[in-house]
């Protein structure tokens, strides 16, 4: 068993959602999630740095992610299509202590999502077994509503995600946050034509390349609301979500 930290998730003051700098300045400061290969003695050569920040507002979990890329590409834009097939992919596992349910999200460098609601570790042994045709098998678990919020954005080494996760959705209300935890990874697929394999990357101290395996996951807790006459500042020696 490995022995995991907890993750602290802080409160955050976002005012506008919709701004990149805004959102930048939001997560300044606050400890960082690096993406790494833990279950190999020494990264990919083509392995490709990403970071990932937490907080949280008025039940619902923020999550922003900049992920550094030599080639930033998936043709899929449909909706809840698995297109970690077919190019870059950010994920997101997330599942409350004590509930077997949980959720994995997936967002695209274009937006595109796909939503799985896993109602036990068994389902995803099973599902294992018999995919199904072209994943047909996944079509039982897909989350068609509602969407959750995530906006991206492309630039010319790297790509940012930004996501809204209602913290009902997943299973657990916010308040009384004092006594919830989550068990929760992050993961990429990274992509390059060049390549007929993504190189793949989580959060999690993973053993072994399987991201589902949830006794590597980090377990995150909630700090409180602060005052109303609080701000967000710079915390000296930390990176910033914007480098």
């Amino acid at each position: 068993m490995v022995n995991l930290p907890l993750i602290h998730c802080p409160y955050l003051n976002l005012p506008d959602a919709a701004d990149w700098s805004t959102i930048a300045v939001a997560f300044n400061g606050r400890p960082s999630l690096p993406l790494r290969q833990a279950w190999l003695a020494a990264p990919e050569p083509d392995f490709s740095p990403g970071k990932v920040w937490l907080g949280w507002r008025d039940d619902v979990l923020l999550v922003y992610a900049v992920l550094e890329d030599r080639d930033i590409y998936n043709d899929e834009r449909e909706f809840n299509v698995p297109s970690f097939l077919r190019g870059d992919v950010f994920e997101i596992f997330l599942r409350p202590v004590g509930q077997e349910a949980y959720y994995e999200f997936h967002i695209s460098p274009h937006n595109q999502k796909l939503q799985v609601r896993w109602p036990s570790a068994a389902a995803v042994c099973a599902f294992r077994q018999d995919p199904g045709e072209n994943l047909a098998g996944l079509e039982q678990y897909k989350v068609w509503q509602p969407e959750i919020q995530a906006r991206t954005s492309i630039e010319r080494s790297r790509w940012r995600v930004f996501a809204e996760i209602p913290m009902p959705l997943v299973g657990a209300s916010g308040r009384g946050r004092a006594a919830v935890r989550w068990k929760v990874s992050f993961s990429r697929y990274d992509y390059s034509r060049n390549r007929t394999e993504p190189v793949l990357s989580s959060t999690s101290p993973h053993t072994k390349c399987d991201f589902h395996r949830q006794d590597e996951w980090g377990e995150l807790t909630f700090g409180n609301q602060p005052m109303p006459t609080a701000s967000v500042g710079r915390i000296a020696g930390t990176v910033s979500p914007d480098q």
